[in-house]
């Protein structure tokens, strides 16, 4: 955790101040152009930018500073990033995620108020320039503004079924292939899943309470 000392504005200008070199790069300063020029998709495309950030391969302390570069890179950037990192972030540290991809000021809050690291810890062995460059090449050299038109499969019609009317017999589940997990309590599960969610509401309790506080110092 933050020293009780640090405050929010301190934190928010030693990321603006990290950050900047990165959000003026050309290459990012030219994917932020392609993105502002296509401000409404087609009906039936999609837009292919950060394909290649999964979950596999993409280690947390890596999630957490693209979590919060999202907030300092271009607009345009951000919040596909943003929706990025929602999509693949995972089960690991899901109050990390829920704060820090909530809002910029939630973000900051949750640095402050989490239990992993000190200042020391974070400015020392999370945010480094040789840790984000790396980074940064990896994820957003290979970017591409891609559309991908879903073409609309022809209807093929058929008179009965498509084995010449034959009907094949329904098969009944064997129970003996079904994986453990399944075999899992229903009620164990669900009490993970409230603990989780009790977890993350405290977590998000603590982060209110340190901003309130700040604002009323």
């Amino acid at each position: 955790m933050f020293s009780p000392d640090y405050r929010l504005s301190s934190l928010d200008q030693v990321l603006e101040k990290f950050f900047s070199p990165w959000r003026e790069r050309k290459d990012l300063i030219s994917l932020t152009s392609q993105v502002a020029m296509n401000p409404t998709l087609l009906k039936g495309e999609e837009l292919n930018l950060f394909t290649g950030l999964k979950t596999e391969g993409t280690k947390l302390k890596e999630k957490i500073l693209l979590a919060l570069f999202s907030w300092y890179a271009p607009k345009e950037i951000g919040v596909l990033l943003n929706l990025r990192l929602c999509e693949i972030w995972g089960e690991e540290r899901r109050d990390l995620k829920e704060t820090l991809l909530d809002s910029k000021l939630f973000a900051l809050g949750a640095l402050l108020v989490q239990d992993k690291w000190n200042e020391n810890d974070f400015f020392g062995n999370i945010l480094t320039e040789e840790e984000f460059e790396g980074l940064f090449q990896r994820v957003f050299r290979s970017c591409r503004l891609k559309r991908i038109r879903k073409r609309a499969r022809p209807t093929v019609r058929r008179r009965g079924h498509r084995d010449g009317g034959r009907k094949e017999k329904c098969r009944s589940f064997d129970q003996s292939r079904r994986p453990e997990k399944l075999l899992e309590p229903l009620e164990l599960i669900l009490q993970e899943e409230v603990q989780e969610e009790q977890r993350i509401l405290q977590f998000k309790l603590k982060i209110k309470l340190r901003l309130e506080l700040e604002f009323i110092a």
